[in-house]
């Protein structure tokens, strides 16, 4: 009873705002154009009316105007720099370049126009293609220092301690360190913009300078795309793809003519096709169906095992090809016979005799004989021989780790520097002895390494159980499977091997089921759409109501599904408080006392106000169940509309901001403009969940800024190369974000 009395007490009444977080007033009437607005009007009829001497005339007289502002007290107009751009741009685009600078050049100049002039320099192809050869030299020269600069600091740090160590980085730095591309994404950037501009201004006295500088950067790029062209055809060769290697030394040679290598791989990858194409016609081609050398007897009997080929069982047949081949069949049809007696075990189910008897076909067949090359084909087919193509994966896995153990980064060889290999076995030396000695360290993080492994066992695995789920080996490769994936945290797949088993645990599958719940109604949080997000919900329910997560699953459930709302559009308290406009009568008409700081009245709580679909808001309070509003239709169409004018004015003052996409969200808002909200879109796909933030809330209280030193200095060290470091490196600049279409 003391506590019940005690919580009563502690309770605080709501405060009258809380009460009525609403108030219905009427707007404050827009007030009639001044004699500064007046005038702005009359510059931009002048400009577009192409009276530019009217238009500078009264940009003037708006100068004035503002003057005289001041001195009465009054607030300027800030329409001075509005009528400065559209002067600027009466005289066309051509020299509207020219004006920006000049406008840019003032210091008093507004943020969202100085912002758009930048951007407007920037889309100019001369300057565009000025920037991006300006960036690539920047780039290029930081990128040769960053590749120089790093070794010789590990030299001087470290020298004393791994003198092998640090002046085998540094030579292989120096050795690679000219290894640029010719034609970089930047000079191929501008090369596009030069011939834009080009095409623009073919009569301007710079275009045969412009059109100079382009033939030679376009030189430097068929370079660069017959050098690709022509590596490429070679590597292709070497990995016996004909098509992709003949294409590309076409195109090396349609670059290049006269280039012989080209021409010489043309030649070669041609012939391979040829050749090939001459082999498939050969294996079409109709043949006796008897050896010729068989004597009559031996020929009765093959051509007699060969219809029994065609409709006896597989047993009989078997047994009747081992009979006659143990009994001194000719030789050259040993092969055959074998081939036709390892149908045998494959009728008993027996997977590695069959294998067996068929790997001897081979040793038994004539050279080159069809019969081979039919088992050869079937033993190394992934599909047709699985277990094999899973013995061979798992080799490859464990000599993978061990390699790994050993020899940690330098398992697969010495990196490749585009250098003689050779040398790159002797430049990677010392880092291979540095690995030896460091092997301890890697039997330590082998627990948390090992699941990077083993991809190519769970690949011919997961082929032997799809195609055999109740082959031979299907029990032991089911429960490796099992444990693989249990390791690598991919529990559904672990679960379903273990089920397949004859003999399943019951505490791994319990265990399963759970962690494959959590996860699960983890990822539950990253679903953003209601109707996802409810299905993933009832899925977790159902499927695993054993579990804990399950039971979480459906409480979960319950509270969404009674929260939901068409929409979920949300303006958080730090950005009513920035923009107070949308919360004033006419709008929103919140109650002022719930915005001013003061908890003792009432406040709105941090997550603000949320659009929950037609002119309805729900206010959040502090402390307090949220609060319901209907907004009049009218006030809600000017809040919309001021919402999306304020989230342009952001884009065009702030160059930290960028556009975010979300359709449900500007459908919506549309919809409240026009005033046609009263019918709400129930579809999912209509809901949105945007959030409206304040700038210090997106961005922080205090600018990042970058250093004016384009450089950073780095500590680099590693535990297994022994070597610590510190040295600067040159900042280069990022590569833009069209980069994809000119690679």
């Amino acid at each position: 009873m003391v506590l019940a009395v005690c919580a009563c007490a502690c309770t605080r009444a709501p405060t009258p705002a809380e009460l009525q977080p609403r108030r219905d007033a009427r707007p404050a009437r827009s007030p009639l154009p001044d004699d500064a607005e007046r005038i702005a009007v009359r510059v931009a009829a002048a400009a577009l009316a192409g009276r530019t001497d009217q238009a500078l005339s009264r940009s003037a007289a708006l100068e004035r105007e503002e003057k005289l502002r001041k001195q009465r007290a009054e607030a300027p107009s800030g329409l001075v720099d509005n009528a400065a751009e559209v002067v600027a741009a009466c005289d066309g685009s051509d020299t509207f370049p020219a004006h920006s600078r000049t406008l840019l050049a003032r210091d008093d100049l507004d943020p969202a126009i100085r912002l758009r002039l930048e951007r407007v320099i920037a889309s100019d192809p001369l300057e565009s293609a000025n920037a991006d050869l300006a960036a690539d030299r920047r780039f290029r020269a930081g990128a040769l220092v960053n590749r120089i600069v790093e070794p010789a600091s590990k030299l001087l740090l470290t020298g004393l301690l791994n003198p092998i160590d640090a002046t085998r980085t540094l030579l292989a730095t120096l050795l690679t360190a000219h290894k640029l591309p010719r034609a970089s994404v930047r000079e191929r950037r501008a090369l596009r913009a030069w011939d834009d501009w080009l095409a623009r201004h073919p009569d301007d006295p710079r275009a045969r300078e412009i059109a100079a500088r382009a033939q030679r950067y376009r030189a430097k790029l068929e370079a660069e795309r017959y050098e690709r062209a022509l590596a490429g055809a070679e590597e292709a060769l070497e990995a016996r793809e004909l098509e992709r290697a003949r294409i590309l030394a076409g195109r090396a040679l349609a670059s290049r003519p006269e280039s012989e290598p080209a021409a010489k791989l043309f030649e070669r990858s041609s012939a391979g096709l040829a050749s090939r194409d001459a082999q498939v016609r050969s294996s079409l081609q109709m043949h006796e169906l008897a050896p010729p050398s068989l004597e009559t007897s031996s020929r009765d009997a093959y051509l007699e095992l060969a219809r029994e080929a065609l409709v006896a069982a597989a047993e009989p047949l078997a047994a009747r090809a081992a009979g006659w081949r143990a009994d001194g069949a000719p030789p050259h049809i040993g092969g055959e016979l074998a081939f036709l007696s390892s149908f045998g075990p494959l009728a008993r189910g027996d997977e590695d005799g069959f294998f067996a008897t068929l790997g001897e076909v081979p040793k038994l067949a004539p050279k080159g004989d069809s019969v081979s090359r039919q088992a050869v084909a079937i033993l190394t087919d992934p599909d047709q021989n699985p277990y094999a193509v899973y013995r061979a994966a798992a080799t490859a896995d464990r000599r993978a780790r061990l390699a790994w153990l050993a020899l940690g980064p330098h398992a697969n060889g010495p990196r490749h520097r585009d250098l003689p290999r050779p040398l790159e076995y002797l430049l990677d030396l010392p880092g291979t002895a540095i690995s030896l000695v460091t092997f301890p360290l890697r039997l330590i993080q082998y627990p948390t390494a090992s699941a990077r492994f083993g991809q190519g066992v769970l690949i011919a695995g997961e082929r032997y159980t799809v195609r055999r789920p109740h082959g031979q080996h299907a029990p032991e490769i089911d429960r490796d499977l099992a444990s693989r994936y249990a390791a690598r945290g991919q529990f559904g797949a672990a679960l379903r091997h273990e089920q397949a088993l004859a003999d399943p645990d019951p505490e791994r599958i319990a265990s399963h089921r759970e962690k494959i719940a959590e996860q699960m109604l983890s990822g539950v949080e990253r679903e953003k759409r209601i109707d996802m997000k409810l299905a993933l919900l009832v899925a977790i329910a159902r499927e695993y109501p054993d579990t804990e997560s399950g039971a979480r699953a459906r409480e979960r459930f319950i509270a969404e599904k009674r929260a939901v709302t068409p929409q979920r559009i949300r303006l958080t308290h730090g950005f009513l408080v920035e923009h107070p406009e949308l919360w004033a009568p006419g709008m929103l008409g919140l109650n002022p006392e719930l915005l001013d700081g003061a908890t003792r009245n009432g406040e709105i709580a941090a997550a603000g106000v949320v659009l929950v679909g037609r002119s309805a808001i729900e206010i959040s309070l502090e402390d307090r169940e949220p609060a319901l509003a209907q907004i009049p239709a009218d006030d809600f169409a000017r809040f919309a509309a001021r919402l999306e004018q304020i989230s342009y004015a952001s884009l065009t003052r702030d160059p930290r901001e960028s556009p975010s996409s979300d359709a449900a969200r500007d459908a919506f808002l549309a919809s409240a403009r026009l005033g046609t909200v009263d019918a709400p879109d129930l579809r999912p796909s209509a809901r949105s969940e945007a959030v409206y933030r304040s700038t210090h809330e997106k961005h922080g209280f205090v600018n990042a800024r970058e250093s004016i030193l384009p450089v950073d200095l780095v500590l680099q060290g590693g535990v297994e190369s022994l070597g610590l470091a510190a040295f600067p490196r040159i900042r280069l600049p990022q590569a833009p974000a069209d980069a994809l279409l000119y690679d």
